[in-house]
């Protein structure tokens, strides 16, 4: 009896395997999308890692360009939210001080970063990166007729230079200086109109920063300033977290047809980003 009653069940999961292999055969099982965009859009909202320094009120800043900068990326960030949702306004800006903005994108805190991240092999050994939407690279700021215009011109000349802590400008232009053979001293300052002072005082023939800063303080009514040509390279691009596949394609999409129709220039020139 026991035996028998063994046998007419195994029968009936035999059955049973047997129909369920038919109807995978005939229907195979749909594979769920899933990922970044769905999570995003079931969220309904774009969150984004940008800049904090000076992010509520425009208090002083030790970056000149810090706010075309972060208006530019807002208005960039609004766009790929408004390609996902529907909606620009549908953004969530999260302020992280800048050691902690790509972090907060590789983790998922956020799902992209938009605040002047340079595409370098480290960051992109933390997350990756969409096409450049900006480039730009190092300069020298000095009074207008002062000669430095390439890296030689660098050579026992004592330059100023911020003290930051994301990353070291004035050991990039030394660097940079000594490839061609140039020895440079850098003054390190804490504050940019520190390093103002000493090149009005001449204690400094110039100052090193990102070109993007040196010419908004130039056009912030200092005319007797200029800048020399961009010594570096870099370009900066949004960052999303590894795997966010969906996501990055959005991002480049958007990216794509604004340089196309000639909208990216437009909206730099509308922040006063150069890029030469």
């Amino acid at each position: 009896m026991l035996e028998k009653t063994l046998r007419q069940v195994l029968r009936k999961m035999g059955m049973r395997l047997i129909f369920l292999w038919l109807l995978i055969s005939v229907h195979p099982p749909m594979v769920l999308a899933g990922g970044r965009l769905d999570e995003i859009r079931a969220r309904d909202v774009l969150r984004v890692s940008v800049k904090n320094e000076g992010a509520v009120t425009r208090t002083e800043h030790n970056d000149p360009a810090h706010f075309q900068k972060r208006n530019f990326e807002i208005e960039l960030a609004s766009l790929i939210a408004g390609r996902i949702l529907g909606d620009e306004k549908k953004l969530d800006l999260q302020v992280f001080k800048r050691r902690y903005r790509l972090p907060a994108v590789a983790d998922g805190t956020v799902d992209v970063g938009i605040s002047m991240f340079p595409v370098t092999e480290e960051n992109r050994a933390l997350v990756d990166f969409s096409m450049p939407y900006y480039s730009g690279g190092l300069a020298v700021l000095q009074k207008s007729g002062a000669p430095i215009q390439a890296l030689a011109d660098l050579d026992g000349k004592r330059i100023a230079a911020m003290e930051e802590k994301s990353h070291d400008p004035g050991g990039e232009l030394q660097a940079l200086a000594a490839a061609q053979g140039a020895t440079v001293e850098i003054e390190y300052v804490s504050r940019f109109e520190d390093g103002i002072g000493m090149i009005e005082s001449g204690e400094a023939a110039g100052m090193v920063a990102m070109h993007a800063n040196l010419d908004a303080f130039i056009a912030d009514g200092h005319p007797d300033y200029h800048r020399s040509p961009l010594l570096s390279h870099e370009e900066y691009a949004v960052a999303v977290r590894k795997g966010d596949d969906d996501l990055l394609a959005i991002v480049n999409e958007v990216i794509a047809e604004l340089k196309d129709s000639g909208k990216l220039a437009t909206m730099l020139a509308k922040y006063q980003l150069t890029e030469q």
